[in-house]
């Protein structure tokens, strides 16, 4: 009979003074803790629904730090694109905006995605460093494209800060909610660099 978990011969030395069965159930838990552990350890298959691998983000320009899904483009600095074809419009943008309050940064905000203004907040979310307003709204963009919008705006005393994912509406309904997946761990990491 094959073994299903290779242990070290260290262990049974440790476990000696345990008794049979203990041991037998402690060499069990670490069998069962490495398959756990090397499990959620590879990369995840792109096929997989609902699994995103994220990487550490810091831009020392903007001042800022967070995490990014892995294999993204950086397009320009602190936005991410998907590329997953040609097609794909996935867009993750992260972005201080300086001396600026949090009303103003709404309207510009509101301006520059073809909205007179942003829509009701959603609510709130409060990360380690910051407290987020929440929106998620449809725009077209250039007349041309419905894209699906998902925003997040926090304010310290000086600064304002923004998380913005743009895509397709169907990107948002047909894959793993893209909120989940990649938006509120994008906005809980997002902090301003000390």
């Amino acid at each position: 009979m094959q073994p299903i978990c290779m242990v070290p011969r260290s262990i049974y030395e440790v476990r000696k003074g345990l008794g049979k069965m203990k041991a037998i159930r402690f060499i069990v838990l670490v069998c069962c803790i490495s398959l756990l552990i090397a499990s959620c350890g590879g990369s995840l298959d792109p096929g997989d629904v609902g699994y995103v691998s994220m990487m550490p983000y810091v831009n020392e320009g903007m001042g800022i730090r967070s995490v990014v899904p892995l294999n993204w483009i950086e397009t320009s600095a602190g936005e991410f694109q998907r590329r997953e074809s040609e097609l794909d419009q996935t867009t993750l943008i992260l972005a201080k905006i300086p001396e600026m309050s949090l009303e103003e940064a709404k309207s510009f905000a509101a301006s520059q995605l073809g909205l007179d203004e942003l829509p009701s907040s959603l609510g709130n979310y409060t990360s380690p460093t910051l407290t987020w307003e929440l929106y998620e709204f449809e725009s077209m963009m250039g007349g041309l494209i419905n894209l699906k919008f998902m925003l997040a705006m926090a304010s310290d005393e000086v600064d304002v800060y923004a998380v913005l994912m743009a895509g397709l509406e169907v990107e948002f309904v047909n894959e793993a909610p893209l909120h989940e997946t990649i938006f509120i761990h994008v906005v809980h990491g997002l902090s301003p660099l000390e």
